[in-house]
């Protein structure tokens, strides 16, 4: 990922969409929103300031050590750090993300410096051929992050960034009408660059951003102006804030439960989806195959390939 050597926002007036923010001691950043690394630097930038992950067991996929945790220690994990101001990026691995990883270098050296959990039946078949046991419980990130949303503390600031904007638009009225939080700012995917978004964040001062760009997109966001960006937690959320908005609908409660949702998906929206879903799950289930081969062949010595 390109680091970001040097930038500037210039201070032009309160952000669109932005909620006003409560009177506070913590320093200010006069006269702009990020500080010109040639200049007084008042804030660390996020890798100076990193402490220990946390004590938890990873599994290797593609590459990608994705946590085994069980929901309950999830939440807890990412509310402690972020009552600490600790810095936290979070992922949801599926299939389609970890493909992409498997080919791609420095999107899995990324994901490794994140909480990266357990998305779907895919990711459960895969850690049950490669390490012998699924994941203790499936920890989607449309499930997941309203529990989050619904445990921060009263008052907690979080921004959305990401979707169409009559999406987000509705998405930030509907989260704050039912969740404990406040919409600090908002900013669709499409109107506005990456760069200005992450001044935009800070401006809000905001303490959970949630980045609905898609993955690979939205991991990469997150990997590349995370450490510009002063809200302790990221997270990479997908197609959330459409479920939000009610302008996607999810897949009924059983139909989750035996964890068929992408079967659901695909019947509502098979255009966009029929490629990932099927040419992906192959491609998904040949590369696991490869890995699981390789582990044997590891283990075994002997065997050999003609």
């Amino acid at each position: 990922m390109t680091r970001i050597s040097a930038i500037r926002c210039l201070n032009e007036g309160p952000v669109p969409n932005e909620r006003p923010s409560p009177s506070s001691e913590t320093v200010q950043l006069t006269g702009t929103r990020l500080v010109d690394p040639n200049k007084r630097r008042p804030l660390a930038p996020k890798s100076d300031l990193q402490p220990e992950r946390g004590s938890y067991r990873v599994e290797e996929i593609f590459g990608v050590n994705v946590a085994v945790l069980k929901r309950q220690s999830a939440l807890s994990l990412i509310l402690e750090r972020l009552q600490r101001g600790w810095p936290t990026s979070i992922a949801f691995a599926n299939a389609n993300l970890l493909m992409h990883a498997r080919h791609d270098r420095d999107l899995r050296n990324s994901l490794n410096k994140m909480l990266i959990l357990n998305d779907g039946v895919g990711v459960d078949i895969a850690s049950w051929w490669i390490h012998g046991s699924p994941f203790p419980e499936n920890l989607n990130g449309s499930d997941f992050t309203p529990e989050l949303l619904a445990r921060l503390p009263l008052g907690t600031r979080v921004f959305l960034y990401g979707a169409q904007r009559s999406v987000v638009e509705v998405a930030a009225k509907v989260l704050e009408a039912r969740f404990p939080i406040v919409v600090a700012g908002w900013r669709d995917g499409f109107t506005q660059g990456p760069t200005s978004v992450a001044c935009d964040i800070n401006e809000a001062k905001a303490e959970v951003v949630l980045v609905a760009l898609g993955n690979p997109f939205q991991e990469k966001w997150i990997a590349e102006f995370g450490p510009i960006v002063t809200a302790p937690v990221l997270i990479a959320v997908g197609a959330y804030l459409d479920f939000a908005a009610s302008q996607v609908s999810r897949a009924p409660f059983w139909i989750r439960k035996i964890r068929l949702e992408w079967v659901y998906r695909l019947s509502r929206e098979p255009r966009r989806l029929w490629k990932r879903y099927t040419i992906g799950v192959m491609g998904f289930l040949g590369a696991l195959f490869i890995e699981w081969w390789r582990n044997v062949i590891n283990k075994h010595p002997q065997i050999h390939l003609e």
